[in-house]
């Protein structure tokens, strides 16, 4: 309610930064940052993303985060796609006060945060503005999503399956890749709020905006995405979208990410997931499911292989849901996405333990010698605070 808002404080500031700044440096540490690019990344992270997450949890007003199992607003994870590890995070804006029936979804801290970013580091605004313009809900738009975000819930489960209660959406986040000493950012928008909202699909809306980006996307693309879509190998619509901040002559080759989710697992949909339905079948992209086949059972917490058609269950029911990720990445030109994969590793997990060693094979076995090494376990435990071998737990959530 409006009347329970509460401003943020220097306590709230404490709390985000003795719970996010040493699991990055951990991060930082173990991937070989210099020491005067740790500092530089910290600076960002305090000046420009933590006044915006919000409030610390208390008792009366937990965690309300959707980006993380754990419900914490902030997510780090590694790229180590050249060999050479970089760090990434993720911060869902949650406002400067409690939720606040006249914004909700925070659009005005978002907007906020965007300016300073962008100011900043010299970005351009033209595609940033135009996918929160396309997608910030009405007020009788956000109203309708909150009433009706159980139910929608709901009709993605099984029927009789209670959910838990969800307070709101996840609207928007801020993504960083964090190259040298430089932070790149991504902007993340939801079309899910004002299609719940709404009670319309925003596919048409979302190819719409990416015809008319200057400069636009390839009609080809769109096209290949929207038929896909329909082919039922995937949810129909979107669940976010995210545009990378560059400078205004960089636009040409920023990238616009579309997420969406399965209600399988096995191997088969992934197989169709990341050809696009058979529509990507260069070299790369089959050399790529090669190799994800052959560790594709410790991916799914398995110790042996498994079968094409093989269903992992999920931890919790809920999770049916959603059982994997995929982006379908897309620039200015380009005839077809390009199509990754992101697994929900806690929907299958049975300890810390096992899923540090099930990573500790898989990275061998790609040649990543600098997480084969024992480094990656270290700056688990490190960042975490958590003796893997000692410890069985699933959840980290923050003290309140």
């Amino acid at each position: 309610m409006a009347d329970q808002t509460r401003p943020v404080t220097s306590l709230d500031l404490g709390f985000w930064m003795r719970h996010s700044i040493s699991p990055l440096i951990a991060f930082l540490r173990a991937a070989g940052y210099s020491a005067a690019d740790q500092g530089e990344h910290i600076r960002m992270l305090c000046e420009h993303v933590l006044p915006n997450i919000g409030p610390r949890p208390t008792a009366l007003h937990p965690i309300k985060s959707s980006l993380t199992n754990s419900g914490s607003p902030i997510e780090l994870s590694l790229n180590l796609c050249s060999g050479k590890p970089t760090v990434r995070y993720c911060a869902e804006v949650l406002g400067s006060t409690w939720s606040n029936d006249d914004d909700i979804y925070a659009v005005e801290t978002v907007q906020k945060c965007l300016t300073s970013l962008c100011a900043e580091l010299g970005f351009s605004r033209r595609w940033s503005d135009r996918l929160l313009e396309t997608f910030t809900p009405t007020a009788e738009e956000a109203k309708r999503s909150q009433e009706n975000l159980q139910k929608w819930i709901a009709s993605l489960l099984p029927p009789g399956l209670e959910t838990k209660p969800v307070s709101r959406l996840p609207f928007a986040a801020f993504a960083f890749d964090l190259d040298g000493p430089r932070a790149l950012p991504k902007l993340y928008v939801s079309p899910k709020v004002k299609e719940i909202g709404s009670g319309s699909s925003t596919n048409e809306t979302i190819w719409n905006l990416l015809r008319n980006l200057e400069p636009p996307i390839n009609s080809k693309a769109v096209e290949a995405i929207s038929e896909f879509l329909l082919e039922g190998v995937v949810s129909p619509s979107i669940d976010m979208l995210s545009i990378e901040l560059v400078d205004e002559e960089d636009l040409y080759r920023a990238r616009v990410k579309m997420y969406i989710h399965t209600t399988t697992n096995s191997f088969n949909t992934v197989r169709q997931c990341l050809t696009l339905g058979g529509r990507r079948r260069d070299e790369p992209t089959m050399k790529g499911l090669e190799t994800l086949r052959t560790i594709w059972h410790l991916m799914m917490q398995e110790k042996d292989q498994v079968a094409d058609d093989y269903e992992k269950p999920v931890n919790d029911a809920v999770q049916q849901a959603m059982k994997l990720f995929f982006s379908l990445e897309i620039t200015p030109g380009k005839d077809l996405p390009e199509v990754k994969l992101y697994v929900p590793v806690f929907a299958y997990m049975k300890s810390d333990a096992d899923t540090v060693e099930n990573f500790e094979i898989m990275l061998k076995q790609c040649n990543q010698e600098w997480a084969s090494s024992g480094r990656y376990r270290d700056m688990f435990e490190t960042a975490l605070q958590l003796d893997v071998d000692a410890e069985n737990v699933i959840e980290h959530q923050p003290d309140c």
